[in-house]
């Protein structure tokens, strides 16, 4: 602590410090990003942008689909606060870039809001958008809206923005979900019917009480 200074003009200082020093990660982050882009659209592989909030699961997803073991997830806030593609394909075997993008977070400073918002510019030349929610989260509502307005502030075309592919993350941290209550065995998910079929191993009292809440789709 400085001579004659306050405890509270410390942490200001401390605050302004650590402000200045994400500003510049962010400045770094959208120039790279723009050398990214250009790079992409002269090999001309399909590229899918991952947002979403913090720790919502967006990097632990593409480790997923790309198999790529150097894909580290952290539980941290800016986790993600450099640049990274990584390459992986569709079961059609066209070869495509998951592009991981800054976490949204709930309490952004206004100041940085500009810069941040900067970093998803890049997101408009994108061929996908996949929105990972992290549907277990108290404010998870309120978190899809926040990022479907920064989406919609970067004036996507229409085409882009009415595709957005939304992925629900963390559905056995929900309370009364299926996979807190039984162990789950097999998903076939029927996409035209907005349904999927289940094959589950559950208690008898379990079990009815999911058939009350579906008393349509459940059975033996």
């Amino acid at each position: 602590m400085g001579s004659g200074e306050s405890l509270v003009q410390v942490q200001r200082r401390l605050l302004k410090d650590k402000e200045l020093k994400i500003r510049k990660a962010l400045d770094r982050l959208r120039e790279k990003r723009r050398l990214l882009g250009r790079q992409r659209r002269r090999r001309e592989f399909p590229v899918v942008s991952m947002v979403g909030y913090t720790n919502c699961g967006k990097t632990t997803l593409i480790k997923a689909l790309t198999g790529d073991d150097a894909v580290r997830p952290q539980d941290r806030l800016f986790a993600t606060l450099d640049v990274t593609a990584h390459a992986g394909w569709l079961p059609s075997r066209v070869a495509v870039i998951y592009m991981d993008t800054v976490g949204f977070l709930s309490q952004l400073p206004h100041s940085l809001i500009e810069s941040f918002s900067a970093t998803l510019e890049d997101v408009a030349h994108s061929d996908l958008v996949v929105h990972v929610r992290d549907v277990s989260h108290p404010e998870t509502e309120l978190q899809k809206a926040t990022v479907l307005a920064a989406l919609r502030g970067l004036r996507l075309p229409a085409p882009l923005l009415d595709s957005v592919l939304e992925v629900h993350n963390k559905v056995d941290l929900v309370p009364g979900w299926l996979h807190q209550e039984a162990t789950v065995q097999d998903v076939d998910v029927i996409p035209e019917a907005g349904a999927a079929d289940v094959r589950v191993v559950i208690s008898s009292s379990a079990y009815s009480r999911f058939r009350k809440l579906f008393p349509e789709s459940a059975s033996q």
